[in-house]
């Protein structure tokens, strides 16, 4: 499956509630120059249409990936909490997810695979060490409120 539809700088990857609303704030206020934008995509974890952030990764879709996690028993209180549409088995779905993930950020030297309660606080310092030729716009803005279901549009 190829996603691209434009010269995209980066797509982001991840379940959902792990953090890809965040990543994606990030990318659109603080990337020079980003063309970010959602894609559509059949979701093989769901078997139904979804963002392409939620599915297998695409190579394709970008010229950098970052897929990002957060430990299982935290993704899964998560997941159970906030999610309205709750993964039949989302153990076997988070382990399948985590393999794929790791095969993908092993693989290609454009894909990082991140822990998200080790990228908070230390946004910018982890963007800088992939050293990825991108520019930053002078002030780094981090999201000031939580992060919600519109990927961070309604933030400050």
């Amino acid at each position: 499956m190829t996603t691209k539809t434009k010269d995209m700088i980066i797509q982001v990857y991840g379940l959902h509630r792990s953090g890809t609303n965040y990543i994606e704030y990030l990318i659109r206020n603080n990337i020079k120059n980003n063309n970010y934008e959602r894609k559509e995509a059949y979701n093989e974890f769901t078997g139904q249409l979804d963002s392409l952030k939620h599915c297998y990764p695409d190579i394709n879709a970008a010229k950098y990936h970052i897929c990002i996690f957060k430990p299982l028993n935290q993704w899964l209180l998560s997941h159970e909490k906030y999610t309205p549409k709750k993964i039949n088995n989302p153990v076997q779905t988070y382990v399948e997810w985590e393999s794929i993930f790791k095969g993908f950020a092993y693989k290609n030297p454009n894909v990082v695979l991140i822990d998200y309660n080790e990228f908070i606080g230390k946004e910018l310092y982890y963007f800088r060490s992939w050293g990825w030729d991108i520019e930053f716009n002078d002030v780094f803005k981090i999201p000031i409120k939580r992060m919600g279901k519109e990927s961070g549009r309604d933030f400050e």
